[in-house]
């Protein structure tokens, strides 16, 4: 089996796509397919992955899944995947450390340990709604 193919089968696996590779775009939902490009993304084994709001418009299965999956990504496949969001409840759920950037400059970096809505509200002035994790 050739390269390319190990890796389809691979990354369908932990992404969930398996049964949606064959499907027509249009026929997909928004969350599968984010997953789908994510699937993509991997073909060529890169070292990190870049995603932008890949929570955003997602219903609560398809971002248990993607959680599920940059999870895996992260800790067993030793990717580093690099998020650009503003859903702290997603992005406590899926991360390891946090980085802050207000008008294109890092203002902290913390890890992900104990975030409450709390603390991000009196530390950046912004609203937080996080869920209990």
């Amino acid at each position: 089996m050739g390269e390319l193919k190990k890796n389809i089968e691979k990354y369908a696996d932990v992404l969930k796509t398996k049964e949606l590779l064959t499907r027509k775009v249009n026929t997909l939902s928004m969350g599968q397919k984010e997953r789908v490009t994510i699937t993509a993304s991997l073909l060529h084994e890169p070292e990190f992955l870049i995603l932008d709001e890949p929570s955003n418009g997602l219903d609560i299965e398809s971002r248990i899944l993607l959680t599920s999956a940059i999870k895996t990504l992260r800790e067993e496949m030793k990717i580093t995947v690099l998020i650009a969001s503003h859903d702290v409840d997603f992005l406590r759920k899926t991360v390891d450390r946090f980085i802050i950037i207000n008008n294109g400059n890092i203002v902290d970096e913390f890890a992900n340990i104990n975030i409450t809505a709390e603390d991000i509200e009196n530390k950046y002035k912004i609203h937080a709604n996080l869920k209990e994790a």
